[in-house]
């Protein structure tokens, strides 16, 4: 692994038990075994490290969501391949997963992030879309089905991690989980 790798790692474990504010980067370099100014070499400010870090987890994510996705598969189909995915990923990931959490409210975001991110996940922004357009979701505001979609993923995440679910006890949490979110969005 590369210093910068050992140094994102390393940020990743330390803002998660820490938190931002409480990982200052000199415990960063410290805790990585590279100096001060071999991290600000590779990232010159905390805050470019921070969303650094996120990005790198967001577009793990979407490519790990995208390695099962099919687009030829109707709607139902595609946000379950998409959900199911995120679902996966977070029990899988759980330190990235807790990062993201923290980050995704975060003041540290800005601009640029946000559209490489939009970018990253414009394909379920677009399965999204296609619930609205062909009128598949129940009369409800974008944005309130759009955080029952995220949450009730959260949600099933805890549930699994939390309760130590493995194999067909895990996959029958997840499908059960499915099939709450989609009867109660979708018509």
């Amino acid at each position: 692994m590369n210093k910068r790798d050992i140094i994102l790692q390393t940020s990743l474990k330390l803002f998660n038990e820490y938190g931002f504010h409480g990982t200052p980067t000199s415990k960063i370099a410290k805790e990585a075994g590279v100096s001060n100014g071999s991290l600000f070499n590779y990232f010159p400010t905390k805050v470019e490290l921070i969303n650094t870090l996120y990005l790198e987890i967001k577009t793990d994510l979407s490519a790990y969501i995208k390695k099962n996705y099919n687009e030829e598969l109707d709607f139902k189909e595609k946000i379950k391949q998409v959900w199911v995915g995120l679902v996966l990923w977070g029990i899988e990931n759980p330190d990235k997963f807790k990062f993201k959490e923290s980050f995704s409210h975060s003041t540290y975001i800005d601009a640029m992030m946000l559209e490489k991110i939009e970018e990253t996940f414009k394909f379920a922004y677009e399965v999204f879309l296609e619930g609205f357009n062909e009128n598949y979701f129940i009369d409800a505001d974008k944005r309130l089905i759009s955080e029952w979609i995220y949450n009730s993923s959260k949600t099933c995440i805890k549930y699994v991690t939390q309760n130590d679910l493995k194999g067909p006890n895990k996959e029958k949490a997840i499908e059960d989980s499915y099939k709450i979110l989609i009867n109660g969005i979708c018509k």
